[in-house]
């Protein structure tokens, strides 16, 4: 390999216009700012938002003023009474005093009589060039992602809430029913606790997936959850026609979040279920030892080599599109938050999923 051709070329594209296109190309946001914040550089996307033709027309302009910034409209991009809060402002002090570093920034802009909120990650980066200061600031607009994660936090909280307030009414009423009323429903009221226990453990799995779950631990039995879970679904349509089957110590009792060891519990158990035909048999066994839960779930079906190797990735399913999160939450679960282990054997006596977990004395609460 001739390193001395690589070289070349990579001064050719450093130094040439090559390297500004190939950033304008990727739709980035990127501007360079000198010691007095003053933009010098920057990409066609910062043109754009900036409303701006040139680069000529945003030259020696603060970020806040040419991004139309409310409050730079009042003091200047720097100087208003919030600006020390703001997240790009920090980011540019950080980079101007040699250190690299990740903020965000909420920027609410006024122009053309119109308002609008953006969220940024913001990555500053120290520059400096004949013994001048600069620094680089690429901008991800993230407004999308945050909207998304708080309209999905607020409708789950609220339809928890809602569930749990018809959920607390039927346990009322059944103190005053009897005979065939009262039979009904306890029928009914599983399902409930189910649907409660579903949108909580949701809840739990938007925050594992934006790293801001905490655990509620708490001492429950195993072998409730699991026989509870197990009577739902025989009642389901996935278990029609099917054996399910329950080997759990009674007096087995898990230090964890039941919330978390729930999903897991169920995520395994309707894949199992969906793996079996009719007639067929899926086996949960669980038992304590030496201070760690196992949990076994067992189908007859053995798994083809294809689906094994992306078992585990989000989003895949055999199940068509919009599904794929069974498995891939009880990893991300168990693994990043429960400190356990998940794995699989699978052949011709059919598939068996593990799941081991510490008691959890040492796991981080809320």
């Amino acid at each position: 390999m001739n390193i001395q051709y690589f070289a070349e070329l990579y001064s050719e594209f450093l130094h040439g216009e090559h390297l500004a296109k190939v950033l304008d190309e990727s739709h980035a946001l990127i501007m360079v700012l000198n010691s007095d914040r003053r933009l010098v550089y920057c990409t066609r996307e910062v043109l754009e938002l900036a409303r701006a033709a040139t680069v000529e027309e945003l030259w020696g302009k603060r970020p806040g003023d040419f991004m139309h910034c409310i409050n730079a409209c009042q003091s200047g991009c720097g100087f208003g009474p919030t600006c020390c809060d703001c997240g790009a402002h920090l980011g540019i002090q950080s980079g101007l005093n040699g250190l690299s570093g990740e903020t965000e920034c909420a920027l609410t802009t006024h122009a053309n009589d119109r308002f609008e909120a953006r969220d940024f990650k913001v990555r500053a980066i120290p520059l400096s060039l004949d013994g001048r200061t600069f620094v680089a600031l690429s901008f991800h607009d993230c407004s999308h992602e945050k909207r998304c994660r708080a309209l999905e936090q607020v409708f789950l909280h609220d339809i928890l809430n809602t569930v749990g307030a018809v959920k607390g009414i039927l346990h009322f009423l059944r103190t005053d029913l009897s005979g065939d009323n009262r039979e009904l429903l306890d029928t009914i009221l599983p399902y409930f606790d189910l649907c409660v226990d579903e949108i909580a453990a949701q809840q739990k799995l938007l925050a594992a997936e934006n790293n801001d779950l905490s655990l509620s631990l708490e001492r429950f039995s195993l072998g409730q959850l699991m026989q509870g879970l197990a009577n739902i679904h025989a009642q389901h349509a996935l278990g029609s026609g099917k054996d399910i089957l329950v080997d759990v110590d009674a007096s087995d009792e898990l230090i964890s979040d039941r919330t978390i060891v729930h999903r897991i519990c169920m995520n395994l158990l309707k894949n199992a279920l969906e793996a079996t035909p009719i007639g067929g048999t899926v086996r949960l066994h669980g038992r304590m030892e030496n201070g760690l839960c196992h949990i076994e779930v067992h189908n007859p079906g053995a798994m083809p080599e294809e689906v094994q190797q992306r078992l585990f990735r989000r989003s895949f399913s055999t199940k068509g599109p919009g599904r794929g999160l069974g498995v891939y939450s009880v990893h991300l679960l168990c693994t990043n938050y429960l400190h356990g282990k998940v794995w699989f054997e699978t052949g011709e006596a059919g598939t068996v999923f593990h799941v081991r977990i510490p008691q959890g004395q040492g796991l981080q609460q809320d």
